[in-house]
């Protein structure tokens, strides 16, 4: 695996433990769910293998979850990262939502100071 995949493997590594711990699944459980053995589940989810999209598309019908949040949740690009954000976001109400914007506006601006 070149260092890029291995980043990519990671990220998306990282997005799959978040969203099946969210759904409450071990990994021998989803393992069960989409017909792999827990160590496959565990590699994925560590990034030592970086998985096929067929395979990621079966865990994220599994997880009751678009195949794009597991790509796009792990992923270090700025505006993935802000598509996950402004997801977060929406399950806020109202007044929640407009606290979190404000916080991450003073922060960036005292960051900007920073730099």
């Amino acid at each position: 695996m070149t260092p890029k995949e291995s980043r990519l493997a990671k990220s998306i590594g990282l997005a799959v433990a978040a969203k099946r711990k969210q759904k409450g699944f071990t990994q021998g459980r989803l393992g069960e769910i989409i017909k792999v053995e827990p160590e496959t589940i565990s590699r994925i989810e560590r990034g030592v293998s970086l998985s096929p999209i067929s395979r990621l598309s079966d865990i994220a019908d599994a997880l009751n979850c678009p195949l794009g949040d597991l790509l796009r949740d792990g992923s270090p690009r700025v505006s993935d990262r802000a598509l996950s954000l402004a997801a977060q976001l929406q399950t806020l109400t109202d007044a929640d939502a407009r606290l979190v914007a404000e916080v991450i506006e003073k922060l960036t601006g005292r960051l900007k100071k920073k730099a």
